[in-house]
């Protein structure tokens, strides 16, 4: 369940934990091999225990009783030492197995900093774009958070992550392992969380369009940059999956027109894009708005535009900034991830949740309070000299 927070010294992440799992079936050859030795030399000596009692009850002389002790005193020694060899062939692979881990994994967690810092950094974009809720107690744990425990509270804030960034199956194996029950998670809530983003980073948009139907009316106005969102993608896929059919390329580019004056700079930054169509928009100036290679297909019909006359206002208190909904050259992140990232923020709202994840919250600013503490420390232990 951890091994997403190992890193590679190198991208051959795969290869590693195969070896990994080939130490540690050795391991478990020799330990099954162990368990059956013991099992032998045990039975043997209880059974030979038992005769030289049956004997001894029954010896005419003294000669008879030393013969006998000496002989089940001999046995005795050379299967303990079987024993004590087979339990030494076990410290010969679980060191091989400790070494492997040691040259193939990093043991300091700079790349664990690093993922936490730019999630929330991607977070805090998206947030702008979306006016954050006035939040009520939440709902979704079924006892009062100020009566667990703190190591019972850090499991539900690493389990609430998981499930915001879409790895339910993850969660629900910790979940297990913790001991909590899918109440105390708030899993079914969560749970349609956590299906919109994995659905949405894989590129499959009809959940996300089913998701914006059903809750149009509640979201508002804020449903606009949504359906701006699906429009773009479905662009973004006609130009990558057909750019040699014009007529596909216009029709995908007319759902798009309702939203140029209120998304002017990203309109024209979408529409740059296609100085590089018929090839992959990585490494170009575009390559925030690339998919992946193989994306589950991004269906035309995932983004129908609902076109109307009102104008698009930007009340501060219940719309959708009309900013970019992203940044562009925004390193590490594609179309997809920031697709998913704008509905996981409205999802949030809908659920009356904050779109701040509270790991990625509490991770960065124990990072940048740790310094300073550790200079205070350094402070007062030169004072306290």
């Amino acid at each position: 369940n951890y091994r997403f927070l190992m890193a590679s010294k190198n991208d051959n992440c795969p290869s590693k934990l195969e070896g990994i799992d080939a130490e540690l079936s050795k391991i478990d050859e020799k330990l099954s091999s162990f368990d059956d030795c013991r099992k032998r030399t045990f039975d043997l000596l209880e059974s030979q225990l038992s005769s030289l009692q049956s004997v001894l009850q029954n010896a005419d002389n003294r000669m008879d009783f030393k013969q006998h002790t000496g002989l089940f005193v001999s046995t005795a020694k050379s299967k303990l030492s079987d024993y004590i060899k087979a339990h030494r062939d076990i410290h010969l692979p679980i060191s091989k197995f400790g070494k492997l881990v040691d040259k193939s994994f990093v043991d300091e967690l700079s790349h664990l900093t690093t993922y936490f810092t730019n999630n929330e950094k991607k977070e805090s974009r998206i947030s702008k774009s979306i006016t954050k809720p006035a939040l009520k107690t939440s709902s979704l744990y079924k006892d009062s958070l100020s009566t667990k425990a703190p190591d019972d509270l850090l499991r539900l804030v690493i389990i609430e992550h998981l499930l915001r960034e879409g790895h339910e199956s993850l969660a629900v194996d910790l979940m297990h392992n913790f001991g909590f029950t899918q109440e105390e998670i708030g899993l079914e809530k969560f749970k349609e969380l956590s299906d919109l983003v994995s659905s949405t980073q894989r590129g499959e948009l009809e959940p996300a369009k089913k998701w914006l139907s059903d809750n149009r009316e509640e979201l508002g106005d804020k449903a606009k940059q949504l359906e701006y969102c699906l429009a773009k993608l479905d662009f973004l896929s006609t130009i990558q999956t057909e750019p040699v059919n014009p007529s596909e390329v216009i029709q995908s580019a007319r759902q798009l027109v309702p939203f140029a004056s209120d998304y002017s700079s990203d309109f024209e930054h979408l529409m740059g894009s296609l100085v590089f169509i018929g090839r992959s928009l990585e490494d170009t100036p575009y390559a925030d708005l690339a998919l992946p290679i193989n994306p589950t297909k991004v269906s035309p019909e995932s983004s129908q535009v609902i076109k109307n006359g009102n104008g698009f206002t930007t009340d501060d208190e219940n719309t959708l900034s009309a900013s970019p909904i992203t940044k562009h050259k925004t390193e590490g992140t594609n179309a997809l991830t920031e697709a998913a990232n704008l509905f996981k923020a409205c999802c949030c709202y809908h659920l009356n949740l904050s779109d701040t994840d509270p790991l990625l919250t509490a991770f960065s600013s124990g990072c940048r309070v740790l310094t300073r503490l550790h200079s205070l420390q350094r402070a007062i232990a030169c004072l306290s000299k």
